[in-house]
């Protein structure tokens, strides 16, 4: 395991693709809270872009999140910089709503 941040600093979407693709990963998971209008969204989804390994990845741990307690927003296909551009299958979680307060 490789983290590309271990300090409170931004590391741009390219550096942190530039950082797979230094090396070989198994797969490249980015961590996020996702964030709404106060109170009005809540749960976890995961995103990924159409590979299988990756898909297969991203639904796992969907499923691993609800079991968890979190609102199933579902495993999803998405065209994101660091899910296209990455050497290593990858998935993109939002976990949780960072305004959601029935969550704490």
């Amino acid at each position: 395991m490789h983290e590309t941040r271990t300090t409170n600093e931004t590391l741009g979407l390219g550096a942190r693709v530039k950082r797979d693709k230094v090396d070989k990963y198994d797969y490249f998971v980015s961590f996020h809270r996702n964030a709404h209008s106060p109170e009005k969204a809540q749960g976890a989804e995961v995103f990924t872009y159409p590979t299988a390994k990756a898909k297969d990845l991203a639904v796992q741990l969907q499923n691993a999140l609800v079991r968890v307690g979190f609102t199933n927003r579902g495993a999803k296909v998405a065209n994101y910089y660091v899910l296209r551009n990455t050497r290593s299958p990858a998935v993109l979680i939002e976990a949780g709503f960072i305004d959601d307060t029935t969550w704490i």
